[in-house]
């Protein structure tokens, strides 16, 4: 396996731990908010294993940053999430959507 390979599992894997973080802050019901958080840990789980088994750097893991893409996204589930609940506290920005103080961008991250 090279390290360019494993780097880029990595990345895909880390990203949608993140992106299953920020659904399941925006998500209002309890089962699926629940789902999005067991696959966010599974997707976790498995950037570990890259992390540990792809030769990767900690330099490089500390520098993960989603994709443009991937930040677009959040920040329109957020926006949308924000939209059709209105109720629900949203900081400038769309930050967080279901928990207050969450932050999805933190990596390590992990929903109790």
């Amino acid at each position: 396996m090279s390290t360019e390979n494993a780097a880029e599992s990595w990345f895909h894997e880390r990203q949608s731990a993140w992106l299953y973080r920020v659904l399941a802050d925006c998500e209002p019901d309890a089962a699926k908010r629940s789902l999005f958080v067991s696959l966010g840990a599974a997707a976790e789980e498995q950037a570990v294993t890259w992390e540990r088994n792809g030769g990767l750097t900690p330099a490089f893991i500390a520098a993960f940053q989603p994709s443009a893409r991937a930040r677009l996204v959040a920040a329109l589930l957020r926006r949308l999430a924000g939209a059709a609940h209105p109720r629900r506290p949203v900081r400038a920005g769309g930050a967080a959507c279901a928990r207050e103080g969450a932050d999805p961008a933190s990596p390590r991250q992990r929903a109790g």
